[in-house]
């Protein structure tokens, strides 16, 4: 029963990045490889910011594609943002190093996921994330119809949103600023004094999300998950991809097969979706020839 309405999000991204990670430093914690950096808390230098303008473009591009999607969201943006710049990059081996361009990137498509959002909540009344819902269930208390007319009616409004996104940018910035030293500590607290914060935190927060045991539990399984697919270098992010777009690919699925009347024949006799096909066809194969080359070298 707990899982009629399919895997909840937070506890798999919980487990697989969070608990996965607290079972891997308390290895290093065990086997006595933990090592200590000295983190300056300074901010990057005009050349580092310089050099990581590409994949915020590319980030910011992906991050606002994404959010027009109804119901992919931040998470789907993040990781295809993440795993387009190790892609890209010269030295893809330095992502999760903490690289600039892999924090850049994901972080610019987060941040873009929010405009995008509005352009079909604004444009056609459906809401692209759960915050554009909660907007949807505000416009809908004070009388609005979401859509083409309330440019019309309420441009104020609409504008007043825009100019909203600006100094919601200009206050987290200030916050960053304001705060990069103090965040850089936490990374010099002892890791065998971290680690069991971590855990506790997280499975706190597993809990917190439905005040249901279950998902602590759900949670401590997709740690272990993770902790075996890290251990043998398997990415998680296609994992927590899986989980966020099922429901949509099933429900789509779905109602493809009522409108065809069951036939599969829908998914290639439209050009639309046999071109959608053929280009996710072509990717795949792409990628893996790329790979047999690279091993083959």
């Amino acid at each position: 029963m707990n899982l009629f309405e399919g895997i909840p999000l937070i506890p798999v991204l919980i487990g697989l990045f969070a608990i996965s990670e607290v079972l891997m430093t308390m290895e290093e914690i065990g086997e006595g490889s933990v090592t200590y950096q000295k983190i300056s808390g300074a901010l990057p230098t005009i050349k580092e910011y310089l050099s990581t303008h590409m994949a915020m473009l590319r980030g910011t591009v992906i991050g606002f594609l994404i959010g027009i999607v109804p119901g992919a969201g931040k998470a789907v943006a993040s990781f295809i943002a993440y795993s387009e710049e190790k892609r890209a990059s010269k030295h893809p081996e330095l992502f999760g190093t903490g690289i600039l361009e892999g924090v850049a990137a994901p972080e610019a498509a987060n941040n873009a996921v929010v405009s995008g959002a509005l352009v079909p909540l604004l444009a056609l009344g459906i809401p692209g994330s759960a915050a554009a819902a909660i907007l949807i269930g505000a416009f809908t208390i004070q009388g609005l119809q979401p859509g083409p007319l309330l440019f019309v009616k309420e441009p104020d409004l609409v504008y007043g949103l825009f100019a909203s996104l600006l100094v919601g940018n200009i206050v987290m910035l200030a916050m960053g600023l304001m705060g990069t030293q103090l965040w850089a500590k936490v990374v010099t607290v002892p890791k065998n004094i971290l680690t069991p914060i971590v855990l506790a935190m997280v499975i706190f927060a597993a809990y917190a999300e439905s005040n249901n045991l279950f998902t602590v539990w759900l949670a401590l399984l997709f740690g272990i998950i993770g902790y075996i697919m890290r251990k043998y270098d398997f990415p998680v992010a296609p994992v927590v991809l899986a989980v966020v777009l099922g429901e949509m690919i099933e429900t789509s699925f779905r109602r493809a097969l009522i409108i065809s009347d069951g036939s599969l024949a829908i998914f290639i006799s439209r050009p639309i979706a046999s071109i959608i096909l053929l280009i996710s066809v072509i990717s795949i194969g792409y990628q893996f020839f790329r790979g047999m080359k690279k091993a083959g070298r």
